[in-house]
C-alpha cells in the first residue's frame, strides 16, 4: 500500500480496512473539477472492481462533469444578468464575484431591511452602479431610494452626520436652524 495513502486523512484507508477503491476525475475541457470515489467498505465479501465496473465510473464521471459545467455556466450566467440589470459592464472573475456580493448583500438586506449599507472606493470605482444593483436585487424598484455622496462631507464628519440625520438649531456652530435629516 502506498504510505501516502495510508498516513492521509488520519490513516482511514487502513482504519476502515478498504481494499478495492476507484477514483475518476471530473474533468470539463482542460480543468478539474472535482474526483468521484467508490469503494467497497460496506460490502461483507467484497471482490475487486471489474474493468466493467471502470467503464461505467468512466462513464458517470463524465455525465457528473457535464451538469456541474452546466449549473457552473448557469450560475456565472445568473451573476452577470445581476450585473447588467444595474448597467455594470464585465465578465471578469472579479466582475462574477462583485455580483456574488450583491446578491449576498440583497439576501442579507431582505432579512434585516434597516441594515446600513457602506460602499468603499475610489471616485468613479461605480459605487453608485453597485447600490442600484443592491436596490434592484431587493425589488425595491419601484420604491424612494435615497443616495447620498458623502464625499462632500469628508472634511467634516459631523455635516456628514447632520445631512444623514438632521439636526437642532445651535447643536454645532454652522446649524442656524433646524434641519431634517436624509435619513433620521
Amino acid at each position: 500500500m502506498d504510505e501516502r495513502i495510508g498516513s492521509g486523512a488520519g490513516g482511514s484507508v487502513e482504519r476502515f480496512q478498504i481494499r478495492p477503491a476507484m477514483c475518476a476525475p471530473l474533468r470539463s475541457g482542460d480543468h478539474d473539477l472535482g474526483v468521484i470515489y467508490l469503494d467497497k467498505r460496506h460490502v461483507l465479501e467484497w471482490e475487486p472492481f471489474t474493468p466493467e465496473d471502470e467503464r461505467f465510473l468512466s462513464l458517470l464521471a463524465g455525465i457528473i462533469a457535464q451538469v456541474l459545467e452546466e449549473i457552473r455556466d448557469h450560475r456565472r450566467s445568473d451573476l452577470l444578468r445581476v450585473l447588467e440589470r444595474a448597467g455594470i459592464v464585465g465578465k471578469s472573475d472579479a466582475m462574477l464575484r462583485l455580483a456574488a456580493d450583491i446578491r449576498r448583500t440583497s439576501r442579507s438586506i431582505e432579512l434585516n431591511p434597516r441594515a446600513p449599507i457602506l460602499i468603499l472606493g475610489p471616485p468613479g470605482a461605480g459605487k453608485e452602479l453597485v447600490a442600484r444593483a443592491i436596490r434592484l436585487g431587493l425589488g425595491r424598484s419601484g420604491r424612494p431610494y435615497l443616495r447620498v455622496n458623502m464625499g462632500a462631507y469628508a472634511a467634516n464628519p459631523q455635516l456628514a452626520h447632520s445631512a444623514l440625520f438632521g439636526h437642532r438649531k445651535g447643536s454645532f456652530s454652522q446649524a442656524v436652524d433646524d434641519r431634517p435629516g436624509a435619513i433620521g
